[in-house]
């Protein structure tokens, strides 16, 4: 696999599992790989085509799981509100559905919100941890300005597309729009490619909302690498520093310049980073 490939070219067949009623889609990149495998966990609104080249970089070490969080993608939409709970042990259930005891976990935005529940829950399952663009929750995290949470409550009424640019614009930083104007209309078209409902966004809302692990992560025993771009003002820059203070065997891998989806902007910093911090630990 190359650098190159998204996980829409390599179309991995996506598979499902069930936990408590609740059909659950996930797809494995690689499953004969050598390494220890990687659960790889999406944020708000996200389907697993988000990863885009991400996955296929990191699964040319080892079998990647990627997969489309309760109410969204191909999984079902139940009733809201969510819980990070659930949500952890949603994928908990998918790392059983592929037979995996123990992974690496990955996750961005509210998937490192799971993820450090995950962690938190059963600790055992969890080798070593990758938290990109997330925060602890609870009272200590630093929220993003008004401005940007205003543009997350579009006004009813408005043109889909419209409210679609708006939304995935606060991701990017205003000099990376500039200068790849092709690649963020290109962006906006793959978002009505893929299911993203508006009552599962709702839902997942709601557990991010409820979300705080601000004073149970100080336990987590895992190496934990945290990625963060310098410029992200969805969630700023100064949660991955708290984080940081907080799990005792965390390390910092600042992405100077990038907004929140930074491996879209990094220039291939981020899987650098990730591939070496994955690689001593089988």
């Amino acid at each position: 696999m190359s650098n190159t490939q998204t996980v829409a070219d390599l179309a991995p067949a996506t598979r499902y599992a069930q936990r408590d009623g609740v059909r659950l889609a996930w797809a494995a990149l690689n499953e004969q790989g050598r390494g220890l495998p990687l659960v790889m966990v999406m944020g708000l609104g996200g389907v697993k085509e988000d990863w885009r080249h991400l996955a296929p970089a990191l699964a040319q070490d080892r079998p990647v799981l990627i997969q489309d969080n309760r109410g969204m993608g191909e999984s079902d939409v139940p009733e809201g509100p969510y819980d990070m709970e659930m949500l952890a042990r949603d994928v908990y259930a998918l790392m059983d559905a592929a037979g995996w005891q123990r992974a690496h976990l990955m996750g961005i935005s509210m998937g490192g919100m799971i993820a450090q529940t995950m962690a938190v829950l059963e600790p055992g399952r969890c080798e070593r941890l990758v938290l990109g663009c997330t925060s602890h929750g609870g009272r200590g995290q630093v929220p993003a300005s008004r401005e940007v949470l205003a543009k997350l409550d579009p006004q009813p009424g408005r043109d889909a597309e419209e409210v679609v640019r708006d939304l995935l614009r606060v991701n990017y930083t205003e000099q990376w729009l500039r200068e790849n104007p092709d690649r963020f209309e290109s962006l906006v078209v793959e978002r009505f490619r893929y299911t993203r409902r508006v009552r599962g966004i709702e839902a997942q809302l709601a557990a991010i909302r409820g979300f705080d692990v601000e004073h149970r992560i100080g336990d987590l025993p895992h190496e934990t690498l945290v990625l963060h771009g310098t410029d992200d003002i969805l969630i700023p820059f100064a949660n991955a520093r708290l984080i940081l203070q907080k799990i005792p065997r965390a390390r910092l891998h600042p992405l100077p310049g990038c907004g929140h989806l930074f491996w879209d902007m990094d220039g291939g910093a981020s899987i650098t980073a990730i591939r070496e911090f994955l690689e001593d630990a089988g």
